[in-house]
């Protein structure tokens, strides 16, 4: 009984680090993408500044991907 709560304890754990990489990893990709399309990131913490002072966004993807299609689009 101690083993087999002890496998499955564990294979838990594991099943739960796999899911926070796999989450870290697309943070990781949105974050490197919106600092791309900003430029230097002293410049890049304007903007989120900036752009929260007036817009409410439901989460930081949104946010990084607001920012992303902004750069894109002409000015």
């Amino acid at each position: 009984m101690g083993r087999e709560t002890l496998a499955s304890v564990l294979v838990s754990l594991n099943l739960l680090a796999f899911a926070f990489h796999t989450a870290s990893r697309w943070a990781v990709l949105a974050w490197r993408k919106a600092v791309i399309a900003r430029g230097a990131t002293y410049r890049f913490f304007e903007h989120p500044r900036t752009v929260t002072a007036y817009v409410v966004f439901g989460s930081w993807d949104h946010l990084l991907r607001s920012i992303e299609a902004a750069a894109v689009r002409p000015h």
